[in-house]
């Protein structure tokens, strides 16, 4: 009579079981439903703020490229205005330069100008100076040709002068000589006469005769010496004279050809100066030009600035933002069952079911002979007939 009780006590304790199973996994249910919930609503609300921040972000990327753009125009409107004042700048410094130079060349040209005056002044001086002393040159060659001709007109006198008193001396000597020589014949005609008159005769007559021969004789004789001598000394005189005036022609020669050497040589110098002095006139001319400048020439005109604007960077607009994917709304896990499941889950309803399946095998099924009450199936397992579990969530008793 025990079975029936236990069996009730079992089935009411796996109806308990199985009323506190369905409630706890109504609560799990509801807990996990009440939780996907809020797991949902924090990723709904995660979903606005990444869209939120991401459409935020897009529009601060944005405006960060609306505003590079705006610098880069303004810096490019600064950079051509730049540009293009430095260039007219240096177009106007250009003009500017080269007006000074043509400027500059101007007044070297009249600066020239007026030295070629100068130098034609100088030029001048120097041929008035050059004429002067060619003038003077000039006189000192006719003094000296005057002076040779005095020298030779002198020696010519000179010569003749005493030409003709040697030849007055001599005609002196001679006419003395003659006049001894013919005193001399007069006395010993007289010496003479004078033996003759006194009657003398004989030897003493001639003796007197002969001396006075002899006498006249000897004086003749010193006569003839002393004009032979007066010759001699007339010829060497006469020809010491003429040595001189060749001596003096000779000179005057060598003088008159030293004058004509002089004149000439003087004549080239001359030549000479005066071409130096052209060709100074011309260096100094040269000079004058050389100190100008060359044509000044225009620079070239500078770069045309470029249009900025044609080598602005580009800017890409910032990606338009796609928002991500809404999140879904997941279903909460829930636990499955029910009232016979949960008391087919029951230990007391597992118990009352095993009691109650043991109770039927028992009444129609003979127990096998040599069994206790564990049956070894060999697979290293032990079966309890009392408590036999399907792993199915319920156990059978077997009694």
């Amino acid at each position: 009579m025990a079975f029936p009780w236990m069996l009730a006590a079992n089935g009411l304790v796996g109806l308990g079981q199985s009323l506190f199973a369905g409630k706890s996994r109504g609560d799990q249910n509801a807990q996990a439903r009440k939780q996907n919930r809020l797991n949902f609503q924090a990723a709904n609300d995660a979903w606005n703020y990444t869209n939120d921040m991401g459409i935020r972000k897009q529009e601060y990327t944005q405006e960060g490229i609306e505003i590079a753009r705006r610098n880069q125009d303004k810096n490019i409107e600064f950079q051509q205005l730049r540009a293009d004042s430095e260039r007219d700048y240096g177009m106007q410094v250009r003009g500017f330069k080269h007006h000074q130079l043509l400027e500059q060349q101007w007044q070297q040209r009249a600066q020239a100008i007026e030295q070629l005056g100068f130098n034609e002044q100088a030029y001048d001086y120097a041929i008035e100076a050059q004429d002067n002393y060619k003038f003077e040159q000039g006189l000192n060659f006719e003094l000296a040709k005057i002076g040779v001709g005095i020298k030779g007109r002198r020696g010519t006198e000179t010569y003749q002068m005493k030409g003709n008193e040697l030849a007055s001396q001599q005609r002196s000597t001679r006419a003395t000589n003659s006049f001894s020589m013919q005193r001399s014949q007069i006395e010993s005609l007289k010496g003479m006469g004078k033996a003759k008159a006194k009657g003398q005769s004989g030897r003493s007559a001639g003796k007197n005769v002969q001396a006075s021969i002899a006498e006249y004789g000897m004086q003749q004789a010193e006569i003839a010496e002393k004009t032979m001598q007066s010759n001699v000394q007339y010829a060497l005189t006469n020809q010491q004279n003429l040595k001189d005036l060749s001596n003096l022609v000779e000179d005057l020669l060598v003088q008159k050809q030293e004058i004509k050497f002089g004149e000439e040589s003087f004549a080239r110098q001359d030549k000479m100066a005066r071409r130096n002095l052209k060709l100074q006139l011309e260096q100094a001319n040269a000079d004058a030009f050389n100190q100008v400048m060359l044509d000044p020439v225009l620079g070239p005109e500078l770069p045309e600035v470029p249009n900025f604007a044609d080598y602005a960077a580009e800017f890409q607009d910032a990606r338009e933002w796609t928002p991500p994917p809404r999140p879904i709304k997941g279903v909460a896990p829930q636990q499955q069952g029910n009232f016979f499941s949960d008391f087919l889950n029951s230990s007391g309803g597992q118990a009352a079911i095993g009691m109650g399946i043991g109770k039927v095998a028992g009444m129609f099924v003979d127990k096998p002979p040599g069994l206790g009450g564990n049956l070894d199936f060999g697979y290293g397992g032990e079966f309890n007939q009392n408590n036999f579990n399907t792993d199915f969530g319920m156990n059978y008793g077997i009694n």
